[in-house]
């Protein structure tokens, strides 16, 4: 599952007509491996063009980054699969557009989860089911 997320965002077309989009994965991820509180680590994410919602990994623990705030995931997300799975959750919640960006990545993850824009609720309690997961 990991390879293939991987492979989603970094094989979306690019902003512009030169350079690439293989960081585009850095758009909803970034690893904090030094002690940092989680909302200076979402401060920090936002400076670097983590606009969004996007998951945050501080010290092996998985946060969600709204704004300037982390909320921290359940101790038993233990993976990068089940905090996007969360994401795509906290994107749903909120009512949030997908950025343009990373709209494969996302796509990809409601055709897995079953999910449409106006989807019944039985979709997402499989998706929640599938975050909580040990």
């Amino acid at each position: 599952m990991h390879l293939l997320i991987h492979l989603t965002v970094n094989k979306q077309p690019a902003m512009k007509k030169k350079g690439s989009n293989a960081d585009a994965l850095s758009k909803i991820f970034q690893n904090f491996n030094e002690l940092i509180l989680p909302d200076a680590a979402a401060a920090a994410a936002e400076k670097k063009l983590m606009e969004l919602p996007g998951i945050l990994k501080i010290n092996n623990q998985f946060f969600i980054k709204i704004d300037d705030t982390a909320l921290l995931l359940s101790s038993n997300v233990n993976s990068l699969e089940q905090a996007i799975a969360w994401l795509v959750v906290y994107y749903h919640v909120l009512n949030l557009n997908f950025p343009p960006q990373l709209k494969f990545l996302f796509g990809f993850l409601e055709k897995l989860f079953k999910i449409a824009p106006n989807s019944e609720s039985v979709n997402v309690k499989k998706l929640f089911a599938f975050c909580s997961a040990d």
